[in-house]
């Protein structure tokens, strides 16, 4: 009988080491525990490596940032700049009435832009909803915020330049 107690206290000390060990992975988050499931996490990382994919990490993030404040600032000057635009045409509707249609500046718009000596060819779909250009020289295009802006329809805030207004 004696030889069956040394025998059950050997099996609860072992299982309270592994017990204990287990533990001690799980603290270090090498392994998870739910119940009787145990699964594999993985080792820890260099905390050197660690450090440094952190800091990568660190960087992307910080650049996202800087991409995503430029562009809702570029948003916000869009906002500006149809606002102005829609109350430039009602102060001008206010002054003169009722705009004739080739008064009032409306949106969607691009301007091309070439040399003076440039041939321009262009085709209309029937249907008018396609316009194909052809330049025989370098030609630039402008779409309706970068003319505004440079209408001063967003106050210049985008030159970093503030007037009185």
């Amino acid at each position: 009988s004696s030889g069956i107690n040394a025998e059950y206290g050997d099996v609860k000390n072992i299982r309270r080491r592994v017990y204990d060990a287990l533990n001690v992975l799980c603290a270090m988050d090498i392994i998870s525990k739910d119940k009787k499931e145990i699964k594999w996490k993985g080792l820890p990382t260099n905390s050197h490596q660690e450090c440094a994919q952190l800091e990568v990490h660190k960087s992307e993030v910080q650049q996202r940032i800087k991409e995503k404040k430029k562009h809702a600032q570029e948003l916000m000057l869009q906002l500006i700049a149809y606002r102005t635009l829609i109350q430039r045409n009602r102060e001008l509707e206010e002054r003169t009435g009722p705009l004739p249609e080739n008064a009032a500046i409306k949106v969607p718009f691009i301007i091309l832009s070439t040399g003076p000596s440039t041939q321009i060819g262009l085709e209309v779909a029937d249907d008018k909803t396609e316009y194909e250009f052809t330049f025989n020289e370098l030609f630039e295009i402008h779409n309706e915020i970068a003319i505004l802006k440079k209408m001063g329809f967003c106050y210049n805030l985008d030159t970093g330049v503030y007037g009185s207004e």
